[in-house]
């Protein structure tokens, strides 16, 4: 299992990544506050995808620091590809 080791998760505040909506059919995911996400990159070598959401979305956002610590740059998730994580609660998914 893919444990999530973001600063969210492992201080157990704000949002870590089962706070988003995944929409694998369309390769889109939504943050809390309802913002989607600029890229999905897959990285085939590690079975993983890398999600990222726009610092133009992120910095104006009212609950920014309970979602990322990132100065610049928006949000960035990293979940295991679909076929691999059926059953293991990553997320919500949306219809």
């Amino acid at each position: 299992m893919l444990l999530d080791q973001s600063p969210q998760a492992r201080a157990r505040t704000g949002f870590d990544r089962t706070a988003f909506t995944i929409d694998w059919n369309n390769r889109q995911v939504t943050c809390p506050q309802g913002t989607r996400n600029t890229s999905w990159i897959p990285c085939a070598q590690r079975g993983t995808d890398a999600i990222r959401f726009s610092g133009r979305d992120c910095q104006p956002c009212p609950v920014r620091q309970a979602c990322t610590t990132a100065t610049v740059r928006g949000r960035q998730l990293t979940i295991r590809h679909q076929r691999r994580r059926r059953g293991k609660g990553f997320g919500r998914t949306g219809r």
